[in-house]
């Protein structure tokens, strides 16, 4: 059974995604460098 995913996203303006997905969805994150992103997604 899958109890969870991460999504790893590439960004051309990290900084404003990061607040997106961070205030507006919730998502918690971890920078990669280099403009990647990586959301811990809920379980599903």
């Amino acid at each position: 059974m899958i109890d969870g995913a991460h999504a790893i996203i590439y960004s051309h303006d990290p900084e404003a995604d990061r607040t997106f997905f961070k205030e507006v969805l919730g998502l918690h994150h971890v920078d990669a460098g280099g403009g990647w992103l990586i959301f811990a997604l809920p379980p599903a």
